[in-house]
């Protein structure tokens, strides 16, 4: 919450403890349970939107290491290519 008094951004998790905080202070009876439930299954839910997230940039990642493989190999291919043609250059000159 410090973060937040000093103009920062608040984190998820702590926006969540502090709405149900709030939630339980206002409850009565059976709607503390509501609100307890209410937290663990959005707690749940930032779990899950971390993971995908981790996951996500992992992924990006990938991406990004592949992307520069197929360039490696564009241009090995074009090397490959040049070679080539430098070789039947070679053996139409000596036929």
């Amino acid at each position: 919450m410090a973060a937040l008094e000093a103009g920062g951004v608040m984190e998820p998790k702590d926006a969540l403890t502090i709405l149900a905080q709030a939630a339980l202070e206002g409850a009565a009876g059976g709607e503390i349970l509501r609100v307890y439930q209410a937290q663990e299954t959005l707690a749940e839910a930032l779990r899950l939107l971390e993971e995908r997230s981790r996951a996500l940039e992992a992924l990006e990642a990938r991406h990004r290491a592949l992307e520069a493989r197929f360039r490696q190999l564009d241009e090995a291919r074009g090397r490959a290519l040049l070679l080539l043609l430098e070789a039947h250059s070679l053996l139409r000159r000596q036929a």
